[in-house]
C-alpha cells in the first residue's frame, strides 16, 4: 500500500469518528467503531513491523570514513 493510499484510510476513518462523535449515537454504534479503531491501529502497528524487517534484512550501509586525518608536508 502506497503512503498516499495508507493516509487516505486514516484520514477518511478519522473524519468519520469525529462526525460520530458529534452527534447521540447508541452504544453498539460505538462499540463497533471502538473496535474498528482497534483495528487500524493494529494495521499500522503491522505496517510499521513490516518496515523495521524490511530495513533490518537489508544489508548495513558501509560505515562512514574516519575523519580527517593529519598529513605532514616535509619543507624543502
Amino acid at each position: 500500500m502506497r503512503r498516499e493510499q495508507v493516509h487516505l484510510v486514516l484520514d477518511l476513518f478519522l473524519d468519520m469518528g469525529q462526525k460520530l462523535i458529534a452527534r447521540p449515537v447508541p452504544p453498539e454504534v460505538k462499540e463497533h467503531f471502538h473496535a474498528a479503531h482497534k483495528e487500524v491501529l493494529l494495521g499500522v502497528r503491522a505496517l510499521v513491523d513490516s518496515a523495521i524487517e524490511r530495513m533490518d534484512a537489508a544489508p548495513t550501509p558501509p560505515s562512514s570514513p574516519p575523519g580527517p586525518t593529519a598529513i605532514k608536508i616535509e619543507a624543502e
